[in-house]
């Protein structure tokens, strides 16, 4: 089977895995009286985004446009699952098992692509300490982002201990999201080994706090755990000397996944050829353009823009379960968040444009949403729009 098919074959498994999930999920809250529908689950629907992406994923590393390294992220995502809802279902023969078994499915589907058809580009990828940064940085990214934007948080006029705790699991989860976009900016290995084991000591003692509560660690939590020690394997040189005894030093193919920081960078150099140029206004188009690429592909704006959007797809979602107060409730979600939209709207033309000027304004509006609204995802977005766009204007300068 060629290398294009196992692909198709992974992501089929994953949709399939979704819309199980859905149909499942559904007809249970339909049986115990929390849904109107036994088709369709709304708690499975809102998923949908990061499942989407996991089929995003996988197709960016069969294009080579992501490292291979991503598909051991995704295996230890999947068995992290797997190993937590067989946990919890306790092997009962119900339809939620079903849900484990096509998990399974897909763990073993993964351990296959990486075993029969990518252990070459893995293994030539182990030989680099750094190539990690764009697979499985980028899935802890994109968990994490979806997890924060998930958060539901009410508007605390007094703290209490819900409102401690959930402070507790944002500040966690955004720690999480600051880390990994972190790990996949830096470039010196001194940086690398530091972030990544505080992100391992950070999830231990997250870990080591469940083990006083009587429920199981998320599976997410897990993921996290296992992925940063693996980053902390691969910064520190673990798996060189198995790359170097299963590939040989000469004839070496060269490592085909260029990461999207080494992208820009080439583009970087080649634009500044270019405005070396004599003939000016052919130059400066191109230069315009370059900056325009630089603030559409910053990690840090990417994200922020990603929350955003996720958290007003949520705010639909919500109106749609309002029913016949969806108008009064439109009304108030406008007022009570007019500043967040605003905001976001300026940072997607801010993008779009290049121009700091909309990025600015979007970090002012942030911030007013937060005296309003006191929800502390805002703050977050006003630290990652800063920091997106002062690389912007650094990398402009240089």
């Amino acid at each position: 089977m060629s290398r294009k098919k196992w692909y198709q074959g992974l992501i089929y498994l994953v949709a399939i895995l979704y819309i199980s999930s859905v149909w499942i999920t559904g007809a249970l809250e339909f049986s115990s009286g929390n849904s109107s529908d036994p088709l369709v689950s709304l708690t499975s629907l809102l998923e949908l985004p990061i499942y989407g992406f996991i089929c995003w994923f996988l197709w960016k590393i069969q294009e080579r446009k992501l490292n291979v390294e991503g598909l051991v992220g995704l295996l230890i995502l999947l068995v992290s699952y797997f190993v937590t809802d067989l946990l919890i279902f306790n092997f009962h023969l119900n339809k939620l098992f079903i849900l484990v078994i096509i998990i399974g499915i897909c763990s073993l589907s993964t351990f296959m692509l990486l075993m029969n058809v990518e252990l070459k580009q893995l293994l030539l990828s182990w030989k680099s300490r750094r190539s990690w940064q764009t697979g499985t940085c980028f899935l802890g990214l994109g968990l994490a982002t979806f997890e924060l934007s998930n958060y539901s948080s009410p508007f605390f006029a007094v703290f209490s201990d819900a409102t401690i705790h959930f402070f507790l699991k944002f500040a966690f989860n955004a720690a999480v999201v600051l880390l990994f976009l972190i790990l996949m900016t830096k470039e010196d290995l001194k940086s690398l080994k530091l972030y990544s084991t505080i992100l391992l000591l950070l999830c231990s003692v997250k870990i080591i706090a469940y083990f006083g509560q009587p429920y199981y660690s998320p599976a997410t939590l897990i993921f996290y755990f296992v992925l940063s020690i693996y980053q902390v394997c691969r910064v520190n040189g673990v798996f060189d000397k198995f790359a170097v005894e299963a590939v040989p030093e000469n004839g070496l193919e060269e490592i085909s996944e260029i990461s999207e920081i080494e992208l820009l960078k080439l583009n970087g150099k080649s634009d500044e050829m270019i405005n070396e140029n004599p003939e000016g206004s052919e130059s400066q188009a191109d230069s315009g353009n370059y900056q325009k690429g630089l603030s559409l592909n910053s990690p840090w704006l990417l994200t922020s823009l990603a929350i955003t959007v996720l958290r007003i797809s949520f705010l639909f979602t919500e109106l749609i379960n309002s029913g016949s107060y969806a108008s009064l409730y439109l009304v108030f979600a406008f007022i009570h968040h007019g500043f967040y939209l605003i905001a976001t709207i300026l940072l997607w033309l801010g993008m779009k444009s290049g121009r700091t000027g909309f990025l600015t304004a979007a970090i002012i509006f942030f911030g007013l949403s937060f005296f309003w609204t006191r929800r502390p995802v805002s703050i977050l977005l006003v630290i990652l729009i800063w920091i997106g766009s002062r690389g912007s204007k650094e990398k402009r300068v240089s």
